[in-house]
């Protein structure tokens, strides 16, 4: 969790009710980006203290840092990570878990979040030809540079 936007942005999931992920006009859950497919995956909430994450075939899902297989299916429970798609970074909080946390965010964790994202995050022929032209135009700092703020 990034301490500054936890808790910003909450999605309510109903119970016994499948809400789906994806850039779909019809998803309860509209996200847009890399990996991201029309039906990533369906959420679940099955008792209120167990979330079913069925991926699609065509999604992209992480469950603390494991890929879930397409067209496969993973329970989540409080305080674990889901990952759509790149980039989409989400945890999974239960009411009534919460309500038993000491609730304070680990800045270390923020930051092993992130190093997960960015060890499963490709990155384009395009874009890897570009970084190479500028490493031979402006040197390698430049270019590392730049692949750092892509990423």
């Amino acid at each position: 969790d990034d301490p500054a936007l936890s808790g910003c942005l909450l999605y309510t999931l109903v119970p016994e009710a499948d809400v789906l992920v994806g850039e779909s006009v019809h998803a309860g859950i509209r996200i847009r980006g890399q990996s991201v497919s029309e039906e990533v995956c369906v959420l679940r909430n099955e008792n209120d203290g167990t979330l079913s994450v069925i991926v699609s075939r065509d999604g992209e899902v992480r469950v603390n840092g494991t890929a879930i297989s397409r067209d496969g299916r993973a329970s989540v429970y409080h305080n674990d990570r889901i990952v759509f798609g790149r980039a989409f970074a989400f945890r999974v909080v239960v009411p009534e878990a919460r309500a038993a946390d000491e609730g304070a965010a680990d800045p270390a964790e923020h930051k092993h979040v992130l190093r997960q994202l960015e060890a499963n995050t490709d990155v384009d022929e395009a874009l890897q030809t570009f970084v190479e032209d500028l490493q031979a135009q402006h040197g390698g700092n430049t270019s590392e540079e730049f692949l750092a703020l892509y990423r």
